[in-house]
């Protein structure tokens, strides 16, 4: 019996949400034992002594981000995902603000690849150049540092990388999507036209009898 068009269109959209939501609770999980350990063994042996807002605050942005999306994503994979990824931009934000280097931009990376998994190649890039804005503006608004730069640039141009790269990943594999459910529609077409043809066949037959 074939399946409607309408049908495995259903099926392949219900497919990759699951993916995705499976997807999202891997990450978020894992953020949130780092945003554990991080607080456990960082910020809470410092807090009687030079533990500052901006370090709580990071601390607290990750658990937040990475616990919400968590409980949101038998809701609503998208936003889930979204919830997550800047969650983590603020996080780094807050940390690169309160350990005063510039150096944290490197972690940057992380929710463009997360982005590109859960969200896909566009938004992976708007996740990059929302990165690379990020890391500009605190090393130059917030750190004095000059924009011409190792401490600057050399984040900067990781980040870049590393949107490129997880943009051409996620292309990659959409692609790759795309193609097989291209396959499969044809597949599907031609398999319906046979019938069609057999059954035309058969009553021309029976016309014959």
């Amino acid at each position: 019996m074939a399946v409607p068009a309408s049908i495995g269109v259903q099926q392949a959209d219900a497919n990759l949400s699951d993916l995705r939501a499976q997807s999202l609770a891997i990450v978020a999980r894992a953020i949130g034992v780092i945003a554990y350990g991080w607080f456990v063994f960082i910020v809470w042996p410092i807090t009687g002594g030079s533990a500052n807002l901006m370090s709580w605050l990071a601390c607290t942005l990750l658990v937040i981000g990475a616990s919400l999306s968590y409980a949101l994503r038998r809701l609503h994979v998208g936003i889930a995902a979204v919830v997550l990824v800047v969650g983590t931009l603020l996080s780094i934000a807050a940390l690169i603000v309160g350990m005063g280097s510039p150096f944290m931009a490197y972690l940057f990376s992380v929710p463009v690849t997360v982005a590109s998994v859960l969200l896909g190649p566009g938004t992976a890039g708007i996740v990059g150049g929302v990165a690379i804005i990020l890391s500009a503006s605190l090393g130059v608004g917030v750190l004095g540092l000059p924009i011409i730069s190792q401490e600057v640039l050399l984040p900067i141009l990781t980040a870049a990388l590393t949107t490129l790269c997880s943009w051409l990943s996620a292309r990659s594999l959409y692609t790759a999507l795309a193609w097989t459910w291209n396959g499969y529609e044809r597949a599907r077409q031609q398999e319906e036209a046979s019938r069609q043809r057999g059954s035309e066949l058969r009553q021309a037959l029976k016309s014959l009898d």
